[in-house]
């Protein structure tokens, strides 16, 4: 066949596509004696998301009876078919993010944990001049969040940038054609990495509520 070019899209992504009127295929494979030309995927325009369910019932029923039955859904759903056919992606991808989160959050009890060690005398003196066990609970807790809060910003805002205004071209997984990450997930992040900074300090901050002042200098020495 002989094309006519129009247009050349300039996105990387869409350099696999070629568009053309189905009418000229099919006109053509007449013209060579193929008269049962089929066409497996029917792309559908719809005015708006709200009127999008109804119309995916408008035309399963159309075609309800017929021998060419349809199955209408979504974009979304249509890609999420790929992934889902590759093994539970989304799934284990879940799961292993709760297991890092889990573990991160052990690794920053522990560094907490040793952080009070380390400056039992420094919280045995702030007790010992007058500071109030709320309030030392209050700077070990405020403590943990913080450093959970930088270390969640060093990690993710860099990444974030990375993806935003550095593209990764040439990754394909299925459906999944290049990496992003939206801002409500850039806030949903560093909310976990305070909920983790939080549960962290809390051990830590009780123990040093609960220090003795007497004791702690002791031991110390």
């Amino acid at each position: 066949l002989e094309f006519h070019l129009l247009k050349i899209v300039p996105k990387k992504d869409k350099s696999n596509n070629f568009w053309f009127r189905r009418d000229y295929l099919v006109e053509s494979l007449k013209e060579r004696g193929i008269e049962d030309a089929q066409c497996n995927i029917f792309w559908v325009k719809c005015q708006s998301a709200q009127a999008l369910r109804s119309l995916q019932q408008e035309i399963d029923a159309t075609f309800a009876n017929s021998p060419d039955a349809t199955k209408s859904e979504d974009e979304n759903a249509f890609g999420a078919n790929f992934v889902q056919a590759m093994g539970d992606i989304p799934g284990l991808m879940r799961a292993m993010a709760i297991v890092v989160v889990c573990i991160v959050a052990l690794v920053a009890g522990n560094t907490m944990m040793m952080s009070f060690r380390e400056r039992t005398r420094e919280l045995a003196v702030f007790k010992a001049i007058g500071f109030p066990a709320g309030r030392i609970f209050r700077i070990v807790l405020a403590e943990s969040i913080m450093l959970a809060f930088v270390g969640s910003a060093a990690g993710i805002i860099p990444a974030a940038l990375m993806l935003y205004y550095v593209p990764i071209r040439g990754l394909r997984m299925g459906p999944v054609g290049s990496l992003e990450l939206s801002p409500s997930a850039v806030v949903v992040s560093l909310v976990i990495g305070i909920l983790v900074g939080l549960a962290a300090g809390i051990w830590p901050a009780y123990q040093a509520m609960r220090l003795q002042t007497v004791q702690a200098l002791r031991k110390v020495g």
